[in-house]
């Protein structure tokens, strides 16, 4: 008696994983990933105080939270970030070159008082202050 063997769904098997094997030959190798650094402040000011609603928030950034900003910064040259406080974007800079300084300063129009419960906030722990990359 003759068995007949059918041969199509081993050159299907053959022709998918082929495909299969392309498609994954074909993505990047190393894909950008977003970032996301939780920092944590000593305390806050305000500086460089033109008129009622411009002027500079610096954000002291605790010894720990210097080196991650620092070295956030070191990967990141270049690239634009999102300065986030309690889930809201503040600022979206591009990162030109790293800051040398102890603080992270947010020129943006606000309020006096939006400043200072941004520092409140971020103190007693209800907001956290992040530093995100988009993918």
């Amino acid at each position: 008696m003759h068995t007949r063997t059918n041969a199509r769904p081993a050159a299907r098997r053959f022709i998918l994983g082929t495909a299969a094997a392309l498609l994954v030959a074909t993505l990047p190798i190393g894909a950008a990933q977003a970032e996301t650094v939780a920092l944590k402040i000593t305390n806050g000011s305000i500086s460089t105080i033109t008129n009622a609603s411009d002027g500079r928030l610096d954000l002291y950034l605790t010894p720990d939270s210097l080196t991650a900003f620092r070295a956030f910064q070191k990967r990141n040259t270049g690239k634009r970030i999102d300065v986030v406080v309690g889930g809201r974007t503040l600022i979206s800079p591009t990162i030109k070159e790293p800051i040398q300084t102890p603080f992270l300063p947010i020129g943006k129009p606000m309020s006096d008082t939006e400043r200072r419960e941004i520092v409140a906030d971020i103190l007693s722990g209800k907001a956290t202050l992040e530093l995100k990359t988009a993918p």
